[in-house]
């Protein structure tokens, strides 16, 4: 029980660190800003989610992502138990995802000069909660009113250092591997979990448990 604790507990322990401003030396820095913080929540709503089903995603020492099950052998009670403790970890996670979609934060990605609006597409356009242009209308509109009344008459300059593709896929941290490679699984059941992700508060009820 343990170590199965240990397996679903330490995409947060990496998340932690990235987020704190444990960099990739050379390749990739970071500060736990605000347009660092979407896709680190969405790999960990995906990685609680995939693990009350007893699965979870793991990296090996080659950095290659490989499904591991992680109710192999548990008694039926221990695993019910440990269901209702990762369901409810899922509940406090998504209630804290819905304060990152306040405009502060989608405007830290979207003002961030190698972000924009593409890493916000990138991002959720494997989600089919976020497949419409709702939620972009929405937030353009008040991105316009802050840049209007903030920012249009700033002077400013911003540099961007380009990153070729090559080098791009060199310097991905596991996040950003776990995103990829749970976006390459071919999920129906995944995908309609995400799409009742942000319309439901309590898509997942701590007191049943999921067969």
């Amino acid at each position: 029980v343990v170590a199965t604790v240990q397996k679903i507990l330490q995409p947060f322990k990496v998340a932690s660190k990235q987020l704190q401003g444990e960099g990739i030396s050379g390749k990739r820095s970071t500060s736990g800003g605000f347009d660092e913080y979407f896709q680190v929540v969405e790999m960990l709503l995906d990685h609680l989610e995939l693990a009350v089903q007893g699965v979870i995603i793991e990296e090996n020492d080659d950095h290659i992502m490989e499904e591991v099950h992680l109710f192999d052998d548990m008694d039926a009670k221990t695993r019910k138990l440990l269901k209702i403790y990762i369901k409810l970890g899922w509940k406090k996670l998504n209630d804290y995802y819905g304060k990152l979609t306040s405009t502060a934060y989608v405007a830290a990605v979207v003002f961030h000069p190698c972000k924009k609006w593409r890493t916000l597409e990138q991002l959720w356009n494997q989600l089919p909660s976020r497949q419409t242009s709702e939620w972009r209308k929405t937030y353009e509109g008040n991105l316009t009113r802050v840049w209007e009344e903030k920012y249009k008459d700033m002077a400013h300059e911003v540099a961007c250092n380009a990153v070729s593709a090559s080098e791009s896929n060199s310097a991905l941290d596991y996040i950003e591997r776990r995103l990829a490679f749970s976006r390459s699984l071919v999920r129906p059941d995944s995908q309609e979990r995400q799409s009742k992700r942000r319309k439901q508060s309590a898509t997942l009820p701590v007191q049943d448990e999921l067969d």
